[in-house]
């Protein structure tokens, strides 16, 4: 063979090598990989209380807004249950007032049979020492002792009544905190949550989808009844190979591409790398302990923001995509 067929041979040889090397650079620097999947969230939307529905304004796959309502049930029960609880409250706030003016007269009581057996003992002492002196009859002492003797028991009862009425308070004197009260004011708080929830409006802006209520059904607390894809964020799972982790980290920049919009252009941002495999959580986990195991590459799951696509081009949950990632920061 001629010199200069060997030259082409080398210098084609040369060029194929120095290909491979530039694309092995390449995907280094710019890690790729078409298993992944547009994702978002995607919320069931149930009631949280029992009733019959009276309003569905919304179908299958219309899109609302945040705020905007999806279904009421009918809120006359818990009204009236609510309006209950107000007189509840207002109930015990009353008897607790009561308790409280009782607390003060058994108070006033208490220091009145005191001044009375404090007077009563001076008078039986005075006494004492005027029949001593011959200045006093037996029969004006015995009267004497029998009125203290009555103030001290006097003193008893009232000191009854005082912790009776002490009793009837949970801490002695201040209403918001007494277990009347605050157990009435929880039912009213319970009665309100639950007025509130007979009209369920959208926690997010998004598409709708499988309304499976209507109007006259019974719905049971926290039976999912539709489901509303959020569609404020959209993220890409992006199932990578663990040989291409290595330089990827949170916050690089990312190229998608949309199989259903081929030639649009998606931008996104690197949120976070899963702690493990694709497999580890499944069903039924790889057992590699065993005598038949095979090493496979595993994929670990790269969870990427979209930050940026065209106007015209609406994500979907599910759709397959591609993704690239700028690694040379790392």
């Amino acid at each position: 063979m001629k010199l200069w067929k060997w030259l082409v041979l080398l210098a084609l040889a040369g060029a194929g090598l120095g290909g491979i090397a530039i694309y092995s650079h390449y995907e280094t620097l710019y890690p790729s990989t078409d298993n992944a999947y547009i994702d978002a969230t995607a919320i069931r939307i149930s009631s949280h209380v029992d009733g019959p529905v009276v309003r569905v304004p919304v179908r299958s796959q219309q899109t609302v807004k945040k705020g905007d309502l999806l279904f009421d049930i009918d809120p006359a029960p818990y009204r009236a249950e609510a309006l209950g609880a107000e007189a509840e409250l207002a109930l015990a706030q009353r008897q607790v007032e009561e308790n409280r003016a009782e607390l003060a007269s058994a108070e006033a009581e208490l220091e009145d049979a005191r001044v009375h057996q404090a007077n009563a003992l001076d008078q039986l002492q005075r006494l004492k020492t005027l029949k001593r002196q011959a200045y006093s009859s037996e029969q004006q002492t015995e009267d004497a002792q029998a009125i203290w003797e009555r103030a001290q028991a006097a003193i008893k009862v009232s000191e009854a009544k005082l912790e009776k009425a002490r009793a009837r308070l949970a801490n002695g004197s201040n209403v918001s905190e007494d277990l009347l009260v605050a157990a009435a004011r929880a039912h009213l708080k319970q009665a309100r949550w639950a007025l509130a929830r007979t009209h369920m409006s959208a926690p997010c802006n998004g598409t709708l989808e499988k309304v499976n209520v209507h109007v006259g059904e019974t719905v049971r607390a926290h039976q999912a009844v539709m489901v509303l894809v959020c569609t404020d964020t959209f993220w890409v799972k992006a199932n990578f190979k663990e040989t291409q982790l290595a330089r990827i980290r949170p916050g690089q920049s990312v190229d998608i591409s949309v199989d259903m919009y081929p030639g649009a252009a998606f931008t996104g941002v690197v949120e976070s790398i899963s702690p493990a495999s694709g497999t580890a959580f499944s069903l039924l986990p790889p057992e590699n302990a065993t005598g038949n195991w095979v090493k496979t590459t595993q994929r670990i799951p790269v969870k990427i923001l979209v930050t940026g696509q065209p106007p015209q081009s609406p994500l979907r949950v599910g759709t397959s995509s591609a993704v690239r990632i700028d690694t040379r920061d790392s």
